[in-house]
């Protein structure tokens, strides 16, 4: 009976020492994202985002946006998200390739290019 009570204590303190990457889409612009985030250095200057393609999920739902993984076992402690669907999903669980009902969107011809598949989807592109 000791033994199963040290159990089930176990299981219920489970939740509180999982941790989840954190996601947010508003609070950086696509330039602020590659000039604040990806690059990050006074090294390099004039920076200019010319493409942004996502998903169109109306509000403020988007495909891309900045993740926050301090204080997790993810290896990166922040960065850039580029998501086929919408970036609040992006901690899963991700059990289908469709993201909910998103509406698709256009591939990328360079990713065919590259992986010679000529039909892709939902690429979510940003270019500097």
């Amino acid at each position: 009976m000791k033994k199963l009570r040290v159990f089930i204590i176990f299981l219920l303190s489970l939740p509180v020492l999982s941790q989840n990457v954190q996601t947010d889409s508003q609070i950086y612009t696509p330039q602020q994202l590659v000039e604040d985030v990806l690059i990050h250095s006074d090294c390099v200057s004039n920076i200019l985002v010319t493409n942004v393609v996502g998903g169109d999920f109306g509000g403020s739902d988007e495909s891309y946006g900045y993740f926050d993984g301090s204080g997790t076992t993810f290896p990166f402690s922040s960065g850039i998200v580029l998501s086929t669907g919408r970036l609040q999903h992006v901690q899963g669980p991700n059990t289908s390739l469709s993201d909910d009902n998103a509406p698709g969107w256009a591939g990328d011809n360079d990713l065919e290019t590259i992986l010679n598949e000529p039909n892709t989807f939902n690429a979510t592109i940003l270019e500097f």
